[in-house]
């Protein structure tokens, strides 16, 4: 699988990581126009009836969009690994990188991940459960009402927390397989503001790896990330 990461061209990890902003784009210009057309509607004294509402409906998009958001996932962590990782042999004579934390954080970013996938998952099906009992009984009482938000309230505390944790490990992948690549391309141990640039392209991958993938697969193929006839790596 590593391989697949060190060889693969940029343009083929950049499909998977873009799909998931892609679909965003499409469904807030889609859920934006339907806003608008309800808006005018309401304005011109539409008569709504949302008895036949039903979330499930729309369960193949929503599982659609999750099934995007993991391969989005499964291609960032695996690239991250990939160089953080298999890329280690390339490192200069008297130069290493302890990547214990890295282990740790790729799997806190995957295991985060998945959490937060999870709880959109439950949300999704808690809503679409309750939203015939809503419509049937034109809302809820005011006590169900409190119990759901501090519920809500509960919830979001803890995606919050789970998110930031993950939101952590990713800096960290981030500066590990950015500090892997500039320390070899230096050819010595890189510090500082030297990697600041390849920590950015890491965390936005999506733009990243059209800079970074063709460097690591001429490092791949010949040994150096520097163009054939040219000193630098550019």
């Amino acid at each position: 699988m590593s391989h697949f990461f060190l060889r693969s061209k940029h343009y083929l990890l950049f499909v998977p990581l873009f799909l998931t902003t892609l679909s965003g784009w499409v469904a807030q210009a889609t859920y934006g126009q339907r806003i608008q057309e309800w808006g005018q509607e309401i304005q011109d004294g539409g008569d709504f009836d949302f008895s036949g509402f039903n979330l499930a409906d729309y369960n193949g998009y929503f599982y659609a969009f999750i099934a995007m958001i993991l391969l989005a996932l499964v291609t960032q962590v695996g690239w991250y690994r990939a160089v953080g990782q298999d890329l280690k042999r390339y490192l200069p004579d008297h130069t290493s990188l302890n990547d214990n934390t890295f282990k740790a954080t790729l799997i806190l970013q995957v295991a985060s991940s998945l959490l937060m996938v999870g709880f959109m998952w439950y949300g999704w099906n808690w809503v679409g459960a309750n939203i015939p009992t809503w419509i049937e009984n034109d809302g809820m009482s005011p006590e169900g009402g409190k119990e759901m938000l501090m519920s809500a309230l509960k919830m979001a505390g803890l995606f919050v927390a789970i998110a930031l944790i993950g939101f952590l490990a990713q800096v960290y992948n981030c500066y590990f397989a950015g500090k892997t690549l500039k320390t070899i391309e230096e050819g010595r141990s890189a510090k500082g503001g030297e990697i600041v640039g390849y920590v950015i392209l890491s965390y936005f991958l999506v733009l990243g790896v059209w800079i970074m993938q063709p460097k690591v697969n001429r490092l791949v193929e010949t040994g150096s990330m520097a163009k054939a006839g040219n000193d630098g790596v550019w």
